[in-house]
């Protein structure tokens, strides 16, 4: 994944700081309630709903039956997505920008100079994350893992493809490193 940074760099630009999220569970503490409220519901309402439709009509069609269960396997399969897709993420800074590489096609990018707040945030699982841009922290704490996975992209600015406005480095491994760093951005724009 370094390469695909290396590519991306302008001529003045060098990597400063890399890294990765840590190894985290599926379910644990601050989020099992929320997962496993999740499947459960679905389960229901699945459920529920070829229950209704089987009961309802004599001639019932299979696609409706498979159709929900196969929407129902969906729903259930996103905490496992979510947490694939965080765990295969890598984090590099360079002395002009941030850069958040999810797989070999996408790399998003935001200016240093563009960061208006930068906090050390727990999520509900006391993962510490590193979010960037004041337009993501409202209600962040509770939807870490998904911000993780959404930047914050202005779809209003077509000139700068790929930059974003706010993006969350999640359960960062060096989070003092990066801190570093990210504080200099500070005395940068001062000066």
């Amino acid at each position: 994944m370094e390469n695909i940074v290396k590519s991306n760099l302008r001529k003045s630009e060098t990597i400063l700081w890399q890294g990765a999220p840590e190894p985290f569970p599926l379910i644990e503490q601050g989020n099992r309630l929320s997962v496993l409220r999740l499947w459960a519901i679905t389960v229901v309402f699945a459920a529920g709903m070829i229950a209704a439709y089987c009961t309802q009509n004599d001639a019932w069609e299979m696609r409706f039956v498979v159709g929900i269960v196969v929407i129902a396997l969906l729903v259930i399969s996103a905490p496992f997505i979510e947490r694939a897709r965080v765990q295969k993420q890598r984090f590099f800074l360079t002395n002009e920008r941030a850069f958040l590489v999810m797989d070999s096609k996408k790399v998003y990018a935001m200016e240093l100079s563009a960061i208006d707040e930068v906090q050390v945030v727990e999520d509900v699982a006391n993962h510490a994350c590193i979010a960037m841009g004041s337009c993501i922290f409202e209600y962040m704490r509770k939807e870490m893992r998904w911000r993780a996975c959404h930047p914050k992209i202005n779809m209003q600015d077509s000139e700068h493809r790929g930059q974003v406005d706010g993006m969350v480095f999640y359960d960062v491994a060096d989070i003092k490193g990066a801190m570093e760093i990210l504080e200099q951005r500070n005395c940068k724009k001062a000066a």
